[in-house]
C-alpha cells in the first residue's frame, strides 16, 4: 500500500460530486466503511491496490488519475 496525504480533501470532493455520504458510497461499492471513515479523517493515507481500482472506476477516471489527484 501507498500513502496518499491528500487522499481525504479529495475523497470528500468526489463523494460530494456523487451526492453520496460515505455509508452509501461503501455499500455501493464494497470498500469497508470504517476504511471510508478514516481515510475520510485522515487518520488513514494507506489505500489498497483494490481499493484505489474501485474508487477510480467508480468516479469515472483512471487509476493513475486518482493516484496523482491524491499524491
Amino acid at each position: 500500500m501507498r500513502t496518499y496525504k491528500n487522499a481525504a480533501p479529495v475523497l470528500r470532493a468526489h463523494l460530494e460530486r456523487l451526492g453520496m455520504t460515505a455509508v452509501e458510497y461503501s455499500d455501493a461499492t464494497g470498500i469497508d466503511a470504517g476504511t471510508l471513515r478514516d481515510l475520510l479523517q485522515a487518520r488513514k493515507q494507506n489505500i489498497s491496490t483494490r481499493n484505489l481500482m474501485v474508487m477510480a472506476r467508480s468516479f469515472g477516471m483512471g487509476m493513475q488519475e486518482l493516484i496523482d489527484e491524491m499524491a
